[in-house]
């Protein structure tokens, strides 16, 4: 997961150039989507629960590990399926996420929305996971690339070449006390065909293709269209039947947590896009990272 930097998607500013979303734009926002329906591969992901946290986990055991998300949206009147595939690994899982207990020294509250994260420590990996993986190594930004393929619902055939589609990647956050640097990040593989921040988006290059939080945490993830996280959001827009992307992190000195993310509405000035479930101040106040 060594990648020159490079730049080939183009960069674009929404106050000068909007993120082009159209009624044949398909959008790809999982932060209302439940985790209780994805479907793991059988054989292909084991769980573990965090010592520290409590929280649940699913890793990829095997190279190519497929999750599956049916129904997770509709473009033309076709209601569509998407399936995430591991490509590289360095470290990551998939879960729903979690809120700190009401309740003093009990485990944190699982809320069933779909989140993919990025994975620090080896000890918090199962063993298949290390066996035929191999353990994270921390000379590498720690993270994994993923695949998404979109598929028909009712036929299971993949979406064709016309297929255009955006998301927004959420929550990627700065380390406050180390503000330069290159904290939580997303690069964009084969597939996408524009990168949109707002301007002043905390967020700077790096890697292929690659955005990256810095400066300041982004707030709370219970409100994903705050004014900060709105700064820590990456709207990406793709053509075609797939995407690749790689998540991943870089930490501090002396952190061994990871980080997480799900998909989301892009940040886009003419065309009002807002979170239904996972947004608002009205939400469950989340922990950080």
């Amino acid at each position: 997961m060594t990648i020159a930097d490079t730049t080939t998607v183009p960069e674009h500013v929404t106050e000068e150039s909007d993120v082009p979303i159209t009624s044949d734009t398909f959008l790809l926002n999982t932060t209302a989507y439940p985790f209780s329906q994805v479907r793991l591969a059988s054989g292909q992901w084991e769980s573990k629960t965090s010592p520290t946290e409590h929280n649940e986990y699913w890793y990829p055991t095997v190279r190519n590990a497929t999750a599956s998300l049916p129904n997770v949206g509709t473009w033309r009147n076709h209601r569509i399926d998407a399936t995430l595939t591991l490509v590289g690994w360095n470290g990551g899982s998939v879960s729903p996420i979690y809120q700190e207990s009401k309740y003093e020294g009990q485990p944190n509250e699982r809320i069933d929305l779909f989140w993919v994260n990025t994975t620090w420590r080896n000890d918090d990996l199962p063993a298949a996971t290390i066996r035929n993986l191999g353990g994270i190594d921390h000379s590498k930004r720690v993270g994994c690339t993923w695949k998404m393929t979109f598929t028909d619902h009712n036929t299971g055939r993949r979406m064709p070449d016309t297929f255009t589609g955006v998301t927004g990647f959420n929550d990627l956050d700065g380390w406050e006390n180390q503000p330069d640097l290159a904290f939580e990040g997303i690069q964009l593989g084969e597939g996408f065909t524009g990168a949109y921040h707002v301007r002043g988006a905390e967020l700077k290059k790096y890697g292929s293709n690659g955005y990256v939080g810095y400066l300041h945490d982004s707030g709370y993830e219970a409100d994903l269209n705050g004014a900060m996280q709105r700064k820590h959001r990456l709207a990406a827009t793709w053509s075609g039947p797939s995407f690749t992307f790689t998540y991943d992190l870089g930490n501090p000195p002396d952190r061994q947590g990871g980080c997480r993310m799900t998909f989301g509405s892009p940040v886009s000035m003419s065309y009002p896009l807002y979170y239904d479930m996972n947004g608002g101040t009205d939400g469950p106040v989340q922990k950080k990272y």
